[in-house]
C-alpha cells in the first residue's frame, strides 16, 4: 500500500498526497475550494519575508489561516538571514499556522533576480546557515521545497538535500526539474531517487503528477514518502480523493456530469464569498474558472466570457446558457 502518515517534526499528516505552493493561487480562498477533499497537507502561496517585515497588508493578509484546513503549511521566500529569520519568528508566534516552509525552488525570474526561491541552489553552503537559523529561532517544523538543480550542469539535489537535513528541516519536497527546466522537460526521476535513498526524513516528490498512474509513477519509481500535486487540481480537484484512495486501495468511483462540476464550482464560489471580499472572490474565481474549464466543448468561448464577469448572478447566467446550449 502506498498510502501512509508522515511525521513532520510534531506534526503528522493523515495521508501522503500534498497540494503544492502556487503563486498567485494558493491563498486562503482556493485552499477553502480543497478543505473537503482531505489532502494531507496545503502549503501557501509564498510569502516574501520583507512584505512582512514591512507591516504590507497583502503580505498579511497572506498569513492568514483557516480554522478548518489545518494542518498548513505557510511558504517563506527570500535570502538574508537578517529578514527571513524575523519573519520566520512572525510565522511561528503571529499566525496559526502549522509547519514553516522555505522556498527554494521558485524559477520565476522575479525571485531568482533578489537571489531568492532557486537560486539558493547555487548557494548551498548559504541556504544551510539560513534554513539552520530559522530552525533555531522558531518552534514550528521547518521544511524545504527545491528542484534538482539550477540547471543540467550543476544537479546537487543530494548534496543540498543533505544539508537541509543537516539544519535541521524536517521534510524536503522536490520538484524533479531544473530550475532552467522551469515547468517543461523531463523529469529527473532518478534524482528524486537519490535524495530519498540520502535523507532519513520524509522527502516528497513533484512535478507532472497529473492523474493516479503519473502519481503511482512518482511513488513507484522514486521511493518518496508522498506525492505533492500542483496544477493538474486546478482543472480536476477531485485528483485529491482518486489518489488517496488509491494509495490507500480504497474503492473510488465518481461520475460527474458538466453540470454536477458547475454546481460545485459555484458552491466553492459562494465559500470564498464568505471569507473574503466578493470582489477578491470574483478576480480569483475568473481565473480558476478557465483553468476548471480546460477540456470542455468551446471551453475558448466559455473563458472568454468567464473573464468579463463581475457577479456570481452573472456566473450563473454563463453557466445556464452554456448548459442549455449543449441540451445538458
Amino acid at each position: 500500500m502506498l498510502g501512509k502518515q508522515i511525521k513532520v517534526g510534531n506534526v503528522i499528516l493523515d495521508n501522503n498526497v500534498i497540494i503544492a505552493p502556487m503563486a498567485g493561487v494558493s491563498d486562503i480562498s482556493f485552499r477553502s475550494m480543497l478543505i473537503d477533499f482531505k489532502p494531507g497537507l496545503m502549503v501557501s502561496e509564498m510569502i516574501s519575508d520583507k512584505g512582512i517585515l514591512y507591516k504590507n497588508e497583502r503580505t498579511l493578509e497572506m498569513c492568514k489561516t483557516l480554522e478548518h484546513e489545518h494542518p498548513i503549511s505557510l511558504q517563506l521566500f527570500g535570502r538574508d538571514l537578517e529578514t527571513m529569520i524575523p519573519a520566520a519568528k512572525f510565522l511561528d508566534k503571529e499566525t496559526d499556522c502549522d509547519i514553516i516552509d522555505i522556498n527554494m525552488g521558485c524559477p520565476v525570474a522575479k525571485v531568482v533576480s533578489t537571489n531568492g526561491g532557486s537560486s539558493l541552489l547555487k548557494e548551498p553552503e548559504h541556504a544551510y546557515e539560513l534554513v539552520k537559523a530559522i530552525v533555531e529561532a522558531v518552534d514550528k517544523p521547518v521544511t524545504v521545497k527545491m528542484r534538482v538543480g539550477w540547471d543540467s550542469t550543476s544537479i546537487n539535489a543530494v548534496e543540498f538535500a543533505k544539508l537541509m537535513e543537516k539544519s535541521g528541516a524536517k521534510m524536503i519536497a522536490i520538484h524533479g526539474r531544473t530550475r532552467s527546466q522551469k515547468y517543461k522537460g523531463d523529469i529527473y526521476y532518478d534524482v528524486i531517487r537519490d535524495v530519498k535513498n540520502a535523507v532519513s526524513i520524509p522527502v516528497l516528490g513533484n512535478g507532472d503528477i497529473t492523474d493516479i498512474a503519473s502519481a503511482r509513477h512518482m511513488m513507484e519509481t522514486t521511493g518518496v514518502d508522498g506525492v505533492m500535486i500542483g496544477r493538474a487540481i486546478l482543472n480536476n480537484p477531485w485528483l485529491i480523493e482518486e489518489v488517496k484512495a488509491d494509495f490507500f486501495e480504497k474503492e473510488y468511483a465518481m461520475t460527474m456530469t458538466n453540470e454536477d462540476r458547475f454546481k460545485w464550482l459555484r458552491s466553492r464560489f459562494i465559500k470564498m464569498i464568505e471569507i473574503t471580499e466578493e470582489s477578491h472572490a470574483v478576480k480569483k474565481m475568473r481565473g480558476f474558472s478557465t483553468w476548471f474549464i480546460a477540456g470542455l466543448p468551446d471551453s475558448k468561448a466559455l473563458k472568454s466570457r468567464f473573464i468579463r464577469m463581475n457577479s456570481v448572478a452573472e456566473f450563473d447566467r454563463i453557466v445556464e446558457e452554456y448548459l442549455e446550449e449543449r441540451n445538458v
